[in-house]
C-alpha cells in the first residue's frame, strides 16, 4: 500500500467513526476489559481538564498546574490504550505536541519555567488532539454523548457560579508606578516576566485587595524583573488589614534580582482580612518592585 492510499484509508476510517453506526461497530471490536480501561482513563482526563480550566480562568495557576499535568498524563494513557487496539491511527501532530508538553513538565519541575496561563495551555493543547478520538471509544450512542455533554456543561456552569461567589478576586493598587509598562496589576498575572516597579529611588507600597475576607497564612513574593536586572525590592514590611485596622505584620528581606526569580515566603497569620500592604523600605539598584505576589 502506498503512503497516499494508507492516508486515504486512515481518513476513511476516521470518517466512518463520525456516524453512530461506525461508533457501534467500533465498540464491538474492542475487548470489554480494554474498553473499561479506556473509559476509566478518559473519565479521569475529562474531570482533571475541567478542574484545571476552571482554576485557570480564576488565575489560580499554581493550583491549576498539577491538575492540568495529570489531565495531560491521563489523556496520554487513554491514547496508549487506543493505540493498543490498532483500530485508529493517532493524529500526526500528537507526537510533536506531546514532546512540547513533556519539555514543559521538565522545565517547571526543574524551576526553569514559571507556572502561568501559557504553561497550563501547553499542558492541555495535546489533549485537544486526543479528545475527539477518545470519545469514539467511550460512547455507544448519540444519546449517551448528549447526556455526557449536558452533564459536564451543567457542572461547569455550576462550578463557575460557585467560583464567582466564593473564590476571592484579587486586585492591586500602589503608591506610584515607574511608568505604564510596570503597573500594579502585573503582580497578579502569574507571569514572572512582568513586574510592577516604583519610581527611581523611591520608597512606596503596593496593596493586594481581596473581594471578600480571607484567612492569611503566608505571603509569597517574587522580586521584580527587568532587562538590566538593576531594580528590585530589598527590605520589606507586610501589613494585613481588616477594613482599616491592622491585624498583623511581618518583615522580610528579598533576594537580589535575577532573570527567573523564585518565590520568597513570608509567614503571616491573619484572619478575615481584606487587604495586604507590602511596604518597600529599601531596594536594589535604581528602585523597588515585584513580579508576582500570592496570598495563601
Amino acid at each position: 500500500m502506498t503512503a497516499e492510499s494508507a492516508e486515504s484509508s486512515g481518513g476513511d476510517r476516521i470518517r466512518n467513526l463520525i456516524t453512530l453506526q461506525g461508533d457501534a461497530a467500533l465498540m464491538t471490536r474492542i475487548p470489554s476489559e480494554l474498553r473499561v480501561e479506556i473509559d476509566k482513563e478518559f473519565t479521569r482526563y475529562t474531570r482533571k481538564r475541567s478542574a484545571a480550566e476552571l482554576l485557570t480562568s480564576a488565575s489560580l495557576f499554581e493550583e491549576a498546574w498539577p491538575i492540568a499535568r495529570d489531565a495531560y498524563k491521563a489523556a496520554r494513557a487513554t491514547a496508549d490504550r487506543i493505540a493498543e487496539t490498532g483500530l485508529l491511527p493517532m493524529p500526526k501532530s500528537l507526537s510533536t505536541l506531546a514532546e512540547a508538553a513533556d519539555r514543559t513538565i521538565a522545565e517547571v519541575e526543574g524551576s526553569q519555567r514559571a507556572v502561568d496561563r501559557r504553561t497550563i495551555h501547553a499542558m492541555l493543547t495535546p489533549t485537544e488532539a486526543i479528545d475527539p478520538l477518545c470519545r469514539k471509544f467511550t460512547t455507544t450512542s448519540f444519546d449517551v454523548q448528549l447526556r455526557r455533554f449536558m452533564r459536564v456543561g451543567v457542572l461547569l456552569a455550576f462550578a463557575a457560579v460557585l467560583a464567582f461567589q466564593f473564590i476571592p478576586r484579587m486586585s492591586a493598587a500602589a503608591s506610584a508606578s515607574y511608568n505604564d509598562n510596570f503597573v500594579p496589576r502585573y503582580v497578579l498575572d502569574g507571569d514572572r516576566k512582568t513586574s510592577w516597579f516604583l519610581p527611581d529611588r523611591a520608597e512606596g507600597w503596593i496593596d493586594i485587595l481581596a473581594s471578600r475576607p480571607i484567612n492569611l497564612h503566608r505571603v509569597m513574593i517574587a522580586n521584580g524583573v527587568n532587562g538590566p536586572l538593576d531594580r528590585g525590592a530589598k527590605d520589606i514590611e507586610i501589613v494585613a488589614f481588616r477594613n482599616q485596622t491592622i491585624i498583623n505584620s511581618a518583615k522580610g528581606t528579598m533576594p537580589t534580582p535575577v532573570a527567573n526569580p523564585k518565590f520568597s515566603e513570608v509567614a503571616l497569620e491573619a484572619q478575615d482580612i481584606d487587604r495586604v500592604r507590602i511596604n518597600v523600605k529599601s531596594f536594589y539598584g535604581s528602585g523597588g518592585g515585584f513580579s508576582d505576589i500570592k496570598l495563601e
